[in-house]
C-alpha cells in the first residue's frame, strides 16, 4: 500500500492533488491552471477559505452542491459573467430581456460611487428601528423560530393579541419555574416595540434579551439563529448611537461581483445568508449568486473592500432586511 502511494504521488502534481480534493468536497470540472485559477478568485484577506467553508455547509444536498461545483466552474474559466445572465436558463430574464439587448446590457452595467454623493453628514438616530417588522420577518418571514418555541411573541406579531394582553399572559405563566427564561425573552422582545422607548432602554432590553439566549441555546439550540439576529440587532444598535458619520470613506455600489455576493450574508451583522449560517437558511444564498435576476446593492468600506451594509434586490421588486 505504501509503495502504492508512494507511485501515485511520483506520477501526480501539488495541481493534481488540490483539484482532486477539492472535487472531493465539491463537483468541478478539469479547468487548465486550477491552483492558479482558484487562488486568483479564492484566496485573499475579505474571509479566508469562505467557499470550502459554504461547500462544508451544503453537503447534505448533492445538487446545492452540483450547482455550487457550476458556479465555481464558471468563475475559474473567466466565464461567470455569461453564465449568470444565459436567458435559455432563467425564465424570468428570458421574459424580460427578449430582444432586448440593450438593456439587459444597462442591467449588467452595475456602478460605484462615493456614498458621500447620497448622504450628507446625518444624526443616525434619527430614524427609529421598527423592532415589530424585523421580528416579524425573521421569525414569521424567515423561519428563523418556530411559533411552538415561542407562542406568545408569535401571537403577538400575528396580531391575534395586543401588545397588553400579551404582557399580562406572559407575566401570568411566569409565574411558574417552567421555561421561565423563554418566556423573558419572549416578553422582552414585546417590550422592545413598544415606539417610546429611548435608545438607552432598547440597548438595555436587547442586552437582557440576549443574556437569556446564551443560556437557552445551551439546552435549545434551535433557538441559535434568533441569537445571531439579536448580536447584530444590539450591534447596529450601539453603532446609531455615533451622533454624526462622515460618508466619505464609503463607497456605494450595484454590483453582481461573485465576491460581494457570497459574502453579502458573512460581512454585515445579524444576516442568515452568512456562509457559515445554519444551511436549511443559507442555501438559498445560491440564488443571490447564480441567477442573474438578481444584484447587490452594497455600502463598501474603500480602505478594504469589504460590505458594510447590503441590500439584495430583484428586477421589479426588493427584498430588504435591515441595515444596520
Amino acid at each position: 500500500m505504501a509503495q502504492l502511494r508512494k507511485c501515485s504521488l511520483e506520477n501526480t502534481t501539488i495541481s493534481n492533488i488540490l483539484e482532486e480534493g477539492m472535487q472531493e468536497l465539491i463537483p468541478t470540472k478539469k479547468i487548465d491552471n486550477f491552483p492558479l485559477q482558484f487562488t486568483k478568485y479564492f484566496s485573499g484577506s475579505r474571509v479566508p477559505n469562505f467557499i470550502i467553508i459554504y461547500a462544508t455547509k451544503l453537503h447534505f444536498d448533492w445538487q446545492l452542491l452540483k450547482c455550487l461545483g457550476i458556479c465555481i466552474d464558471g468563475i475559474l474559466a473567466d466565464a461567470f459573467p455569461e453564465m449568470r445572465y444565459e436567458m435559455k436558463k432563467s425564465v424570468h430574464l428570458k421574459k424580460v430581456f427578449f430582444e432586448k439587448g440593450n438593456l439587459l446590457k444597462e442591467w449588467q452595467k452595475g456602478e460605484s460611487v462615493p456614498l458621500g454623493n447620497f448622504l450628507a453628514e446625518v444624526d443616525s438616530k434619527a430614524k427609529a428601528i421598527d423592532f415589530q417588522a424585523i421580528f416579524k420577518e425573521n421569525l414569521v418571514g424567515q423561519g428563523h423560530l418556530k411559533s411552538a418555541d415561542a407562542p406568545f411573541l408569535f401571537d403577538f406579531l400575528n396580531q391575534n393579541n395586543t401588545f397588553e394582553n400579551t404582557l399580562k399572559e406572559i407575566e401570568k405563566q411566569m409565574q411558574s419555574p417552567k421555561n421561565k427564561l423563554i418566556l423573558n425573552i419572549q416578553k422582552n422582545c414585546v417590550k422592545l416595540t413598544f415606539k417610546n422607548l429611548s435608545f438607552a432602554e432598547q440597548k438595555q432590553i436587547l442586552k437582557e434579551i440576549d443574556n437569556d439566549l446564551k443560556e437557552v441555546v445551551t439546552s435549545e439550540p434551535q433557538f441559535a439563529e434568533f441569537q445571531h439576529d439579536i448580536k447584530g440587532l444590539l450591534s447596529g444598535l450601539i453603532k446609531r448611537n455615533d451622533s454624526k458619520k462622515n460618508y466619505n470613506n464609503f463607497t456605494i455600489e450595484d454590483t453582481d461581483n461573485y465576491m460581494d455576493l457570497f459574502l453579502s450574508g458573512t460581512e454585515v451583522e445579524g444576516s442568515c445568508q452568512r456562509v457559515d449560517g445554519d444551511s436549511n437558511l443559507n442555501k438559498c444564498l445560491m440564488a443571490y449568486v447564480f441567477d442573474g435576476k438578481n444584484r447587490l446593492l452594497a455600502v463598501k468600506d474603500k480602505e478594504n473592500d469589504r460590505c458594510k451594509k447590503h441590500l439584495p434586490y430583484i428586477m421589479g421588486w426588493q427584498r430588504a432586511r435591515p441595515l444596520h
